[in-house]
């Protein structure tokens, strides 16, 4: 027995089938509903966006609480001792 391949022809090209329109995994859910990854892909979404603004608001709280520094040209000149006469 030979268990060697058959040599291909070279001038035949093989005829190649379509793939079958046959679905292998069917959807657990109707066509209109939601799927769970879906749904707390949503969630975290809208929970990091309100975060976000929280945050943004806390800074800007910080941030206003804050006294200001008033700017200056030149350092105020420090007290000097007044000259006794005695």
């Amino acid at each position: 027995m030979d268990d060697r391949p058959s040599p291909t022809d070279a001038d035949k090209t093989e005829q190649l089938t379509p793939p079958s329109k046959t679905n292998l995994a069917a959807p657990s859910h109707a066509p209109g509903e939601r799927r769970p990854a879906e749904r707390w892909s949503t969630v975290f979404t809208v929970f990091a966006a309100i975060a976000l603004v929280a945050l943004l608001l806390l800074g800007a709280a910080v941030i206003s609480s804050q006294p200001l520094a008033a700017p200056s040209a030149s350092p105020s000149p420090s007290p000097s001792p007044s000259p006794s006469i005695s």
